[in-house]
């Protein structure tokens, strides 16, 4: 019973030096001792509660036999009732290192919630010029997408206004196009007659000069004939002429 005692002294006792080795650290400092730190002081208060609860269950268990002991006594209730008191003091002594587990959780609470506020503090300017760069650049894209929106809104208007132009252009380009077109065929067709109406009057006249040359030849043919035939028939150079006209050598 006087072990169970000491128990939370003892704890109390160890509780306090960690908590000092705690309290070495820098409150702002959020470097790896710090976190070491605080994970000695969890570890900690993990203990004292796990101590805790074993306090409590070896009071409910101390009770419990001695409770069945008293029934063998003389006097029942007067030994009952000191088992009542140690059991009380046994679990107050476990509601101590509750206690002392609950005061080093708050004070390792207030030390986190303090250098998270150093930190905070210290990394306010490098915040503030990281999120006014951030709004420099929401703002530019902002900016950018609004033109971007206004550009592409001012394109279509003027898509819309130049569609009739267009169009009319188009149809005139067209119009020009089929004029051009058709008067290069009138022009190709007025060629093509003016070309076949040569070659008629270039087959007429080689078939009038054919003509003309067929006859010439003729002609001189015929001169030739009738020239041949006067040749024969007319009398030699030496006859004489008789008064009845008969020639006589």
């Amino acid at each position: 019973m006087r072990r169970s005692a000491l128990t939370p002294i003892a704890a109390l006792l160890l509780s306090a030096s960690c908590w000092s080795a705690a309290q070495a650290a820098p409150a702002a400092d959020a470097s790896p001792a710090s976190s070491a730190s605080h994970k000695a002081v969890s570890n900690q208060v993990e203990a004292l509660r796990v101590q805790a609860e074993n306090q409590r269950q070896q009071a409910a268990y101390e009770f419990n036999q001695q409770e069945i002991a008293c029934y063998k006594l003389f006097r029942v209730n007067h030994c009952i009732d000191q088992a009542k008191q140690r059991r009380i003091q046994q679990v107050r002594a476990a509601r101590a290192v509750d206690l002392e587990a609950d005061r080093l959780s708050l004070e390792d609470k207030n030390l986190r919630y303090t250098e998270r506020k150093a930190e905070a503090q210290e990394n306010e300017p490098r915040k503030a010029v990281e999120q006014a760069e951030t709004e420099a650049r929401n703002r530019a894209d902002t900016e950018r997408r609004l033109q971007d929106m206004a550009e592409k809104d001012t394109a279509r208007v003027q898509r819309e206004q130049e569609g009739p132009q267009r169009a009319a252009a188009a149809q005139a380009e067209r119009i020009r196009k089929d004029a051009e077109t058709a008067q290069r065929r009138a022009e190709e067709a007025a060629d093509a007659r003016a070309r076949a109406a040569q070659a008629r009057d270039d087959r007429a006249a080689y078939a009038r000069r054919n003509a003309e040359a067929t006859q010439k030849k003729a002609e001189k043919a015929r001169k030739a004939q009738a020239q041949q035939a006067e040749t024969e028939t007319a009398p030699p150079a030496n006859a004489t002429r008789t008064p009845a006209g008969v020639l006589k050598p």
